[in-house]
């Protein structure tokens, strides 16, 4: 795979491992974490490559546009009309018309950064971007970045090993008292949740749910492989699940 698709499945593999956070929202308006490192050094080198496509003179160069009206897009464009549908039902109701709307904490943590990005004017839109952001990222990237079928291959088998490590460090964390002590939920803080079951998803409310992302990549690996995937992987993941 070319380096960029190694970045990109790194940038993957790291999203829901909230351990490797390095500044929430208070800080910097939005949380900075190792994921979102990989993600911007993807998205320069798309820019480039981008760049030298647009000033290519040779005629068999082109840029590929994806479709709005693609069928693995089209739910995604009508959830997305939807939701802003509901925010101007919002707007109109008032909704956003409450000063603490989006931020509780106390002003005195926040920069001037993290509070002009959380006013309730603005951070509803900023939330209509990251949501765009992420279908883009996730789920139109992956047709252009991993090309061949080995390479979502590399991408599951990476993902699978990060669950595994997980499972594996939040099991420890919660079975050794001192091992979950010490534990942070990230490194932005380095507090610890506890001893109930995080490994390195985070929080364990975060955990719960990408647990189940885990378990959706545990079987979508399978499938690539033609397999089914074994009935011990559901079991450890809801018994991790409920540990949170």
């Amino acid at each position: 795979m070319p380096l960029l698709s190694w970045i990109y499945v790194g940038s993957i593999v790291l999203q829901p491992m909230n351990l490797f956070i390095f500044a929430d929202s208070s800080t910097s308006g939005l949380t900075i974490s190792a994921s979102r490192f990989l993600q911007a050094a993807v998205l320069i080198g798309l820019s480039f490559r981008v760049a030298s496509v647009a000033v290519s003179q040779r005629s068999a160069t082109r840029l590929a546009v994806p479709s709005t009206v693609n069928p693995l897009y089209r739910d995604y464009i009508k959830y997305f009309c939807l939701t802003v549908a509901a925010g101007l039902v919002g707007v109109a109701s008032g909704a956003y018309d409450l000063p603490t709307a989006y931020d509780f904490r106390p002003e005195a943590t926040q920069t001037v950064l993290s509070r002009f990005l959380f006013q309730p004017v603005l951070r509803p839109l900023i939330e209509y971007f990251i949501s765009a952001y992420y279908f883009v990222y996730f789920v139109v990237l992956p047709a252009y970045l991993l090309r061949r079928q080995k390479d979502v291959g590399y991408l599951l088998s990476a993902f699978k090993a990060a669950v595994v490590v997980s499972l594996v460090v939040g099991a420890a964390g919660s079975w050794l008292p001192f091992i979950g002590e010490i534990l942070p939920r990230n490194l932005a803080d380095f507090r610890s949740p506890g001893n109930r079951f995080h490994g390195l998803f985070g929080e364990p409310k975060d955990a719960f749910g990408y647990l189940f992302l885990g378990l959706a990549m545990l079987h979508l690996g399978a499938f690539h492989k033609g397999l089914a995937l074994r009935k011990m992987w559901t079991v450890v993941i809801i018994a991790a699940a409920i540990a949170t």
